[in-house]
């Protein structure tokens, strides 16, 4: 089992190699750099859903950031998970748009 160390200090990834658990909220227009080690990503999606009712953040807009990370940060051991995910909400997000465009 791989545990990540939960962190809202992006600049930890560059800092540190140690593995880092971090929200995608925190990453958000941040100036990018390369991280020493290993990461995983945090939708943000449960404090959006607390603090705001529902979510702000688009399919689109979170499959663009997924993508900007994953280039900028060097996900390194992660990224095959991640690749798999985003394969996931890509598809999530392309039967959500046929669904609405069906109902419209």
């Amino acid at each position: 089992m791989i545990f990540y160390l939960g962190t809202h200090m992006p600049t930890w990834l560059r800092r540190t190699d140690v593995r880092l658990f971090l929200s995608r909220r925190k990453l958000t227009g941040r100036r990018t750099f390369r991280a020493t080690g290993s990461w995983a990503l945090d939708s943000g999606g449960f404090t959006e859903l607390e603090q705001f009712g529902g979510w702000r953040t688009t399919e689109d807009d979170y499959v663009s950031d997924v993508l900007l990370f994953s280039w900028a940060y060097l996900w390194g051991q992660v990224v095959g998970k991640g690749w798999m995910k985003l394969a996931a909400v890509l598809l999530l997000a392309a039967v959500q748009r046929r669904r609405r465009e069906a109902l419209a």
